[in-house]
């Protein structure tokens, strides 16, 4: 599932789309709202590590796989 050049936050996105989930949906899963979230997807804020597991326990994956070695 992994893309070349895949950033993290790109990551999350790509996992979310082929998990067919939509941002809204993914937001409100991991406590945040739309608007958040999609910064984070774009790359314009870190994602914390609650938010880190909440996403990667909604989407069903492994946390490294959606954000890589990001420091904790």
């Amino acid at each position: 599932m992994t893309r070349a050049g895949a950033t993290p936050d790109s990551m999350l996105r790509s996992v979310r789309l082929a998990r067919g989930m939509t941002g809204r949906e993914l937001a409100r899963a991991c406590g945040v709202n739309p608007g958040l979230l999609s910064s984070i997807e774009h790359g314009r804020l870190a994602p914390w590590p609650a938010f880190r597991r909440r996403a990667a326990a909604a989407l069903g994956v492994d946390e490294g796989l959606l954000f890589g070695g990001r420091a904790r």
